[in-house]
């Protein structure tokens, strides 16, 4: 869809940890935090399926380097 549309992507990654402190007395759940990253441009000298495969593995590289 981005790329017919010719948008950027814009990956964002979910992250969970155990609260700490006085926040593990009174919180079960785990706390969430959202990281929003740069956005992802498609190269439109390409053709529709490179341009895809091309954003799919950028996404993917940013995202899994976004968690570590």
């Amino acid at each position: 869809m981005a790329v017919r549309n010719q948008v950027p992507i814009i990956p964002c990654v979910f992250t969970f940890r155990e609260p700490t402190g006085i926040r593990k007395l009174f919180k079960r759940k785990p706390d969430v935090t959202l990281k929003i990253l740069e956005p992802i441009e498609s190269d439109s000298d390409k053709s529709i399926r490179q341009q895809v495969e091309e954003l799919k593995e950028k996404t993917f590289v940013n995202m899994k380097d976004a968690i570590r």
